[in-house]
């Protein structure tokens, strides 16, 4: 509930006195429950799961003798370190673990590599395992970098949320597609939906700085 205050500018007016002006100020204050309150979330996590997630961004405990090939790029295995989709997997556990969502909020799930996939459609943000299912199987993929194509993929799913509408993009910012992106970022802003981007490892500074201020998000 608002409560609303009115305060004149002055206590009286003279008499008979015609053109005398009255200044109103109106204050408006939230009480505690609606001032504790917030709009109900829709949020679209849309992932790069291309072949450079697979870079390793911590310390190894151990290097090994053994190659792996990956969309044509040789990598040493090495273990007790993390890739960058290991690190992107965290976030998301910690994300839809958290206790800032409530019930009434809804997630959905979009990774893209070659092409844009819906791994989750929008549901209840109490649809936890789901989630945290979904989320555990993005380092089954890899291939190549379209992020213009899985920002519109969740755009598309955006379209039909009531919420307060967010997307948040976790990439490295290395594609293929840059004019998608560009276009996609032009329409997210016009339809006012605001971009968080969160760079992992090393990343493209200027295309995700320009993808997160162009539609009034943050760059993490």
């Amino acid at each position: 509930m608002l409560n609303a205050t009115l305060k004149p500018h002055r206590e009286y007016l003279l008499a008979n006195q015609p053109g005398q002006k009255l200044f109103l100020a109106l204050t408006l204050k939230p009480d505690a429950e609606a001032a504790g309150s917030r709009p109900n979330l829709s949020v679209v996590f849309v992932v790069d799961t291309s072949g450079s997630m697979r870079e390793v961004v911590t310390k190894p405990s151990e290097v090994t003798d053994q190659r792996v090939r990956v969309d044509g790029q040789d990598y040493t295995v090495v273990k007790g370190a993390k890739n960058k989709m290991d690190l992107v997997v965290e976030s998301l556990r910690a994300i839809i673990g958290s206790d800032l969502l409530k019930p009434e909020d809804r997630l959905a799930l979009v990774k893209f590599d070659d092409n844009a996939e819906t791994l989750v459609p929008f549901t209840s943000a109490s649809e936890r395992a789901k989630l945290l299912a979904a989320a555990e199987r993005l380092t089954h993929y890899s291939g190549g970098t379209m992020m213009g194509l899985g920002m519109e993929k969740g755009a598309k799913l955006l379209e039909g949320e009531t919420g307060s509408k967010r997307m948040v993009l976790l990439s490295d910012g290395a594609t293929f597609d840059e004019a998608i992106v560009h276009q996609q970022v032009r329409a997210l802003a016009g339809a006012r939906v605001p971009v968080s981007v969160v760079g992992v490892g090393e990343f493209e500074y200027e295309l995700l700085l320009e993808t997160a201020n162009d539609t009034q998000g943050k760059l993490f």
